[in-house]
């Protein structure tokens, strides 16, 4: 007996001892769940629920695991839990949220219907459901690919400066100098600054640290003002090296503004309109810094984080002014950038779309702001997409969706617009004024008019609509394009080139010698003088370059693209079914660049062409 008792104590130690430190145990992750720490709570709570499952424990889980960006196990945790607690409505919500971000737009619908007997707003997000759904086969014509440099950690917030691009990442590229510490919400290091060229995105060896910045903490979501050299960067509230939390225990973001040199940033002070009790972040400030727009959850707002702008006095910043509606929701906005064409791109949860964020764009209307129109598939997706910064057509973006490298990834877009702006020239590549241009939609003539004087003329197409072209004149051949839809680029312009009939003569610029001038030999002294001036000018004009990418009948787009990163993408028509494709207005050094890119994405044939005073010379 004394010996069957002494074993079976020995079998329940384990269990004495576990219900002893359970309490414990529980006691800890408690504390670091309200400290924010999800990452180490998270890890304790798993262990916990294995052993001993408890309702408000797998609650607190879900909601780290949700913090953390893990989005399908926070689904399978807060689903488990709401077996058993279907009352609780703010775990519903979260719940219908994570359905809707994993592309469960039915499920998610179903949910959210449920939580709109609680609380009216569940039917505007089923709603919001219907709309990804319905939308699901509307896309934008846009190549994305990711960029090389990414890393199995975060890599977010692009922004262009000096040919290149600053962004931040948490991810394993080295940073010199700096303590390498992980933020206990995520469990992931905390983020550093980096700058990478235009033409070596695909190559991490060639990614630089930004140097005099990248502290013990984050340093993340910058601007830069090419004008000014000047920045602006996100990071934590801290003072003399430890973070500063607010009377919440939350750590807070804020700005700085400094100067930047090469790689140098220095004279860092903070913007004036931080506060400890609230974050400031994610700041885009216009060239010449006039003005600057950034992102705050400051009292007052319409909701989670608003868009915020302030106007340089001269004297410093005015005080913040909120975007206010359309732009600014209930839920949260994001990532502002202002585009050169008075466009707002930025992020939303709560405007309708694919979930999580989704990219949104809204234009200048006057002293308003016009109702933010959702980009659509595949710029978008079901979970987060954010961070768009654009010029000429082209940039780049920042997402965690599925297919990355990481957590979330860079990735490179070039949006291909249809045809509106046509461009009629010569084979000596001269601008063909008077050409008459008419439209068609399906045969039926929607417009009729002539090309100026720079061979110019502006077609009224829309999207989802086909097309066809007819252009003519007099002496030139008459050249028809068909299918006009499938000739796009980032600019949205087209040549099309008319050929002349050798053996047709203007009688209209015919010369006649006029009897009794005898000033043929002084006129031909002018002419050649005239051309030695002329051929002066011309030594001395402005080069400028092109690279030809290639002619197709049917062309890679996914390729062609990925060249838009050096320049403008221009497409041509040489042929009724053969389109030329071209990078355009660059400098010699961008050419060169542009040209090695070609050859390595494999197009051999691909050439750098020269301009003088705009007209070729090679």
């Amino acid at each position: 007996m004394r010996r069957s008792f002494s074993i079976g104590l020995l079998l329940l130690l384990p269990l004495i001892t576990w219900s002893q430190s359970e309490k414990r145990f529980i006691k800890s992750a408690n504390k670091l769940f309200e400290a924010g720490a999800y990452a180490e709570s998270a890890a304790i709570y798993l262990i916990l629920l294995q052993q001993h499952y408890q309702d408000d424990l797998n609650r607190n889980l879900a909601v780290c695991l949700e913090q953390m960006g893990d989005h399908k196990a926070a689904e399978y945790w807060y689903e488990k839990y709401l077996t058993v607690h279907p009352e609780d409505m703010p775990a519903l919500l979260s719940y219908a949220h994570l359905l809707k971000y994993n592309g469960k737009y039915h499920l998610a619908k179903e949910a959210y219907l449920l939580y709109a007997t609680a609380d009216p707003v569940g039917y505007y997000f089923a709603g919001t459901c219907d709309y990804a759904i319905n939308n699901q086969d509307r896309t934008n014509t846009c190549f994305i690919e990711g960029l090389g440099i990414n890393t199995p950690g975060s890599d977010i917030s692009p922004a262009f400066i000096n040919r290149g691009i600053m962004f931040s990442s948490n991810g394993d590229l080295g940073v010199e100098g700096k303590k390498q510490e992980n933020d206990p919400g995520s469990g992931s290091p905390f983020y550093s600054l980096y700058y990478v060229s235009e033409e070596n995105t695909n190559y991490q060896a060639s990614v630089q640290p930004l140097r005099d910045i990248n502290q013990q903490y984050n340093n993340a979501a910058v601007s830069y003002d090419q004008m000014l050299d000047r920045i602006f960067i996100t990071r934590n509230n801290y003072l003399h090296g430890r973070l500063i939390k607010d009377k919440d225990r939350m750590v807070q973001l804020s700005i700085m503004e400094g100067l930047i040199d090469g790689l140098s940033v220095y004279k860092l002070r903070p913007f004036e309109w931080n506060d400890k009790t609230y974050s400031v972040g994610q700041p885009f400030v216009l060239p010449g810094g006039d003005l600057l727009l950034f992102v705050s959850d400051m009292p007052g707002g319409f909701g989670g984080t608003d868009i915020y702008y302030c106007i340089n006095t001269g004297d410093g910043w005015s005080e913040p002014i909120n975007m206010g509606a359309p732009v600014n929701t209930p839920g949260n906005e994001m990532y502002p950038f202002l585009s050169d064409q008075q466009i707002l791109y930025f992020s939303s949860d709560y405007l309708p779309g694919f979930g999580g964020l989704d990219i949104f764009m809204s234009a200048r209307d006057g002293q308003h702001w016009s109702k933010p129109v959702n980009m659509g598939l595949p710029l978008n997706s079901s979970q987060d997409d954010f961070g768009l910064i654009l010029t000429k057509g082209s940039g780049y973006f920042c997402s965690n969706r599925p297919g990355g490298a990481g957590n979330d990834d860079i990735y490179r877009v070039a949006f291909l617009k249809p045809v509106a702006d046509l461009n009629v020239i010569n084979a000596r590549l001269q601008p063909v004024a008077d050409a008459l241009v008419v439209l068609y939609e399906n045969d039926h003539r929607v417009m009729e008019a002539e090309t100026d004087l720079s061979g110019h003329v502006t077609l009224p197409v829309e999207e989802g609509h086909q097309y066809s072209v007819h252009i003519s004149k007099d002496g030139y051949m008459e050249s028809v394009v068909d299918f006009l839809d499938q000739y796009r680029s980032t600019t949205g312009s087209m040549e099309v080139s008319l050929l002349e009939y050798y053996d047709y003569i203007d009688e209209s610029e015919w010369e006649y010698d006029i009897p009794g001038n005898s000033g043929g030999e002084q006129d031909t002294a002018d002419n050649e003088q005239g051309r030695d001036e002329h051929d002066s000018e011309q030594h001395d004009g402005m080069l400028t370059y092109e690279l030809f990418i290639g002619s197709f009948e049917d062309p890679d787009y996914t390729r062609i693209t990925s060249l838009a990163r050096f320049g403008e993408l221009s497409v041509r028509q040489t042929g009724r079914n053969v389109l030329e494709f071209y990078i355009i207005n660059l400098d010699h050094e961008t050419a060169l660049k542009a040209h090695e890119a070609a050859i390595t994405a494999g197009f051999q044939t691909s050439r750098v062409i020269t301009y003088r005073n705009k007209e070729r010379i090679d």
